[in-house]
């Protein structure tokens, strides 16, 4: 869940890197451009917006737990309010629970900061459809042109092993050039490291159309982010790419983490956790750098989704004027 992004002028193949969060600024003698915008871009445009596990193989201080996910019961009505079909978190922290998992829904802001769009979070924007049984994620309008975000995380951190979920839908054209789609791990939601380290992100959007992102060019980006202590402002590496997903209904999202490589598959329609990789709507993806005990995140992190707006305000009348809703059918961890 990074809410930052680089320029295209730093290219080897099909890398491309990003800077960190907002918070973070180029040296002036650097050769890429900030691809986020300064404390003070959030001011100037803040009134557009409303306020609204593991097995022998993870790493020490993972919650030990079987598998969680399909199977486990999707909705808990002692823990959380119901309004119609829509399940929402309660408590303080707004709690949700669903797949087995506690999730804290986020409320007024994101876990890693970020510009005046991807800052307003509702708590009523992640929420379980009792009738389904299916998480939803949506950016939603908050009187006049105002749009609320939406994020949650894991309250267990989880360590090394598969991580998969599957969207009902596109992810390759969110409608918008600046929204952002992500189910991702993100170690600073739990004070897990500092901004810019341990961080594994599968994110969908146009990026603004800035760099090599847009709708005739990248739509999707794939990286990780460095171990404690490594920070650099920078990610270990990370991989840009098109999706095309004319005709699909469903995508399946998998992330394959260890203590020496990360495996990223994103395939369409549903694949069972449990089989080899098919359908992929990309080639498959791994990341097996030398030096992993550095470029890899070595700690049980948090797991999350986030769906927000980058440097762009939508127009009042984007998506008609409707919430922008998106569909989560599963999730499900299956540890090392």
């Amino acid at each position: 869940m990074r809410y930052s992004r680089t320029a295209n002028a730093i290219t080897m193949t099909t890398m491309h890197f990003k800077l960190g969060y907002f918070e973070r600024f180029m040296s002036a003698d650097a050769t890429v451009r900030r691809r986020r915008t300064a404390l003070a871009w959030v001011g100037a445009f803040a009134g557009a917006l409303g306020g609204a596990g593991c097995g022998s193989g993870d790493p020490p201080g993972a919650t030990p737990h079987d598998a969680v996910g399909s199977g486990e019961d999707a909705v808990s009505p002692t823990q959380d309010a119901v309004t119609g079909s829509e399940v929402y978190c309660t408590g303080s922290p707004c709690r949700l629970s669903w797949k087995g998992v506690q999730w804290n829904v986020s409320s007024g802001s994101h876990a890693g900061g970020g510009t005046a769009q991807s800052i307003v979070t509702s708590d009523r924007n992640f929420y379980v459809d009792s009738a389904t049984g299916y998480l939803h994620t949506r950016i939603s309008k908050n009187g006049g042109a105002q749009w609320n975000t939406a994020e949650a995380f894991a309250t267990t951190n989880t360590g090394f092993g598969t991580y998969q979920y599957v969207v009902h839908g596109r992810l390759d054209d969110l409608g918008d050039i600046g929204i952002v789609w992500s189910g991702h791990l993100y170690g600073p939601a739990s004070d897990v490291g500092a901004d810019g380290e341990n961080e594994i992100d599968v994110e969908f959007s146009f990026w603004n159309n800035e760099g090599d992102f847009g709708p005739q060019a990248n739509n999707v980006d794939v990286n990780s982010w460095p171990s404690t202590g490594h920070a650099t402002g920078s990610p270990s590496w990370q991989g840009d790419y098109k999706l095309a997903q004319q005709g699909v209904t469903d995508t399946t999202v998998r992330i394959v983490w260890s203590s020496t490589s990360i495996r990223y598959y994103l395939m369409n329609g549903v694949v069972p956790v449990t089989g080899e990789p098919t359908q992929l709507a990309i080639p498959a993806i791994t990341y097996a750098p030398t030096n992993p005990t550095t470029a890899i995140p070595q700690s049980p992190i948090p797991f999350g989704f986030n769906h927000w707006i980058y440097n762009h305000v939508p127009p009042s009348t984007w998506n008609t004027g409707a919430d922008q809703d998106i569909t989560i059918t599963d999730y499900v961890f299956v540890p090392q």
